[in-house]
């Protein structure tokens, strides 16, 4: 039986992931795509944004290897 990728408890025969762990890693990874891109709009300082990322993150218990893609789109976003 393998373990989520997401969370490491049990997923299933031959699963690497249970669906509501990625829809949870997916929306944790927008919002703080949308909450990055409004404090580089506002001026924030990368050390304030760094914080909130990291608070959002430990809140929902998200690994910050699953939000690198939505960070780079919210620094690119015009």
């Amino acid at each position: 039986m393998g373990l989520c990728d997401y969370c490491g408890e049990k997923a299933g025969w031959l699963q690497s992931s249970h669906p509501a762990c990625v829809a949870r890693t997916n929306s944790v990874g927008e919002t703080v795509k949308q909450l990055v891109f409004d404090g580089i709009l506002a001026g924030k300082p990368y050390t304030e944004l760094a914080a909130n990322v990291q608070q959002m993150l430990g809140d929902n218990k998200v690994q910050s290897k699953y939000i690198r893609e939505p960070l780079l789109r919210a620094s690119m976003t015009p």
